[in-house]
């Protein structure tokens, strides 16, 4: 499968993925207070690029020569920036 295909394919599986989601009214789990209980797919490189949606950008993930991108808000990544600032922050042993 060509890489834009294969880009295509992610991309229709999360649609379906999320419309699935919706219908069944569930509501979101915050993925920090989960342990991970997800499958998992080594990224090759993940980046910032332009969305179409105004007051967005697009979060890029490639998985070898295949990528996709989700549209997230400026506020989202600002608090996603802060949470992986936190994450890779040494915690102080306390006395």
């Amino acid at each position: 499968m060509e890489s834009e295909q294969m880009g295509l394919a992610i991309q229709q599986f999360m649609q379906i993925a999320i419309l699935a989601f919706q219908r069944t009214g569930g509501a979101l789990i915050s993925g920090v207070e989960q342990s991970s209980t997800w499958p998992e797919i080594e990224v090759s490189t993940i980046g910032l690029g332009p969305s179409r949606l105004a007051n967005h950008e697009d979060l890029i993930v490639r998985f070898g020569d295949a990528q996709v991108g989700f549209p997230l808000s400026r506020t989202a990544l600002r608090g996603l920036g802060e949470a992986m600032i936190a994450l890779s922050t040494p915690k102080q042993k306390s006395n």
